[in-house]
């Protein structure tokens, strides 16, 4: 697939620098977890927490290495995860079992680098248990698991939104124990206008994909997605949204 848009390469550049980070950190904390968690009360831990995502990690994987992804399924369903089992699943829990992990600029890396804690989100049924596995293979790695519930006008339910809401709160009390760490609430709310401004734009461009002709065709969409959830707290991918939405 040729590509004429201009903030190409710089997408594919952001989520390589973010998988690269994750692997060949020296310092810092890495981080593993569903990419739909709200990864800010992360980034009030410092500015060294990698994040690597179950989701977006196992589609890059099998779009770059459809062979080891092949072996991460075997693997999988070798230690009893059925067939009808979530392939991002499979293929993820496949890499911790197989000791490796392979990332989009063509890497793989032998011993599967061990992360500091999961942050999560439970958001069907088997997304805590997936990471809860993961834990469990890595040898008990500390996890915390967001409940996600709604969809729809959720956020105009006051229940709703404050039982997300505490959830999170008694999550960064969570990390801070965890990690030893202080949080910052600075390095928080910055981040928290990065992954909102990140989701907003993303949202309008879809919606500009809406016109006649779409200025976008599905694939284009598909591979522009992942930045947006592999780390979208940052100033640079909020960047690279913005120069995206100006572009389509």
């Amino acid at each position: 697939m040729s590509y004429s848009i201009k903030t190409w390469n710089e997408f594919k550049n952001y989520q390589r620098t973010c998988y690269r980070n994750y692997l060949f950190a020296s310092g810092g904390l890495r981080c593993i977890g569903s990419t739909w968690s709200i990864l800010a009360p992360l980034k009030g831990l410092g500015d060294d927490i990698y994040i690597i995502g179950g989701e977006p990690h196992a589609a890059s994987t099998a779009g770059t290495f459809p062979r080891e992804s092949v072996e991460d399924l075997l693997a999988s369903e070798g230690v009893g995860l059925g067939f009808h089992a979530c392939s991002y699943l499979k293929l993820f829990v496949g890499e911790v079992i197989r000791n490796k992990i392979a990332i989009p600029d063509g890497t793989i890396k032998d011993q599967y680098p061990k992360p500091d804690l999961i942050w999560t989100t439970h958001l069907c049924t088997q997304h805590s248990k997936w990471y809860q596995e993961v834990s469990r293979l890595l040898g008990g790695i500390p996890l915390y698991a967001i409940d996600m519930i709604g969809g729809g006008n959720s956020e105009k339910n006051s229940n709703i939104v404050n039982y997300v809401c505490q959830q999170i709160e008694e999550g960064i009390r969570w990390l801070e124990r965890v990690t030893g760490r202080e949080f910052s609430d600075e390095l928080f709310f910055k981040a928290a206008k990065n992954e909102i401004k990140v989701l907003v734009l993303w949202g309008n461009i879809c919606a500009l994909n809406r016109n006649i002709p779409a200025p976008l065709d599905e694939r284009r969409l598909i591979a522009l997605f992942p930045p947006a959830m592999v780390d979208r707290t940052t100033d640079q991918v909020a960047k690279i949204y913005e120069a995206l939405f100006d572009e389509v």
